[in-house]
């Protein structure tokens, strides 16, 4: 299975991990595609949902293979993000750390490994993402306290205690999954 998914609680790891999937010979980790939050708007059950990241998946990695570029978020630099945020600036503010742009990765074979990290969007389907069998799933869980100061220190729905797209798609889905 060289499809994988990157999961878990919100500022858990999850961009990290990713990074350094991304970084591994034979592998490319995409961090959060818009595509998938449109998929999940547009699909009428979170069984759905599930089927169409798997043709996305198909899409990504043809394009990899042909030698096109994919869109991803990426450091200023072209790196992976490993930090959504940067640290605070004299008005103690956080900003977004990163860009969103197209990137080739030439050379990679066939079945290479795709990763896709999307931390509300996947948690919310993951019974059905497990039960699809066509992904390897790795979902991060931080230490409460260390994860309750991070949230703390950004303004951000999860420092108020809300996940709107993981609420959007339980509340979207609740009654029709399976």
């Amino acid at each position: 299975m060289p499809d994988l998914i990157i999961t878990g609680v919100p500022r858990s790891g999850t961009s990290l991990a990713a990074a350094i999937i991304d970084q591994a010979q034979g592998c490319l980790c995409l961090s959060e595609p818009e595509t998938h939050l449109e998929l999940m708007l547009n699909a009428p059950s979170v069984e759905d949902f599930v089927a169409r990241i798997g043709q996305d998946f198909d899409v990504i990695r043809q394009n990899v293979v042909g030698g096109n570029s994919v869109l991803d978020r990426r450091s200023e630099d072209g790196a992976p993000v490993t930090n959504y945020f940067t640290d605070p600036g004299p008005d103690g503010q956080r900003k977004t750390g990163y860009t969103i742009g197209p990137i080739t990765r030439p050379g990679l074979p066939a079945d290479f490994v795709l990763g896709v990290k999307h931390v509300a969007l996947y948690a919310a389907a993951l019974p059905q993402i497990v039960q699809s069998g066509r992904y390897r799933v790795v979902a991060l869980v931080r230490d409460p306290v260390s994860l309750l100061m991070s949230w703390q220190s950004l303004d951000l729905p999860i420092s108020r205690g809300r996940l709107p797209a993981g609420m959007e798609e339980a509340a979207r889905y609740g009654s029709r999954s399976s």
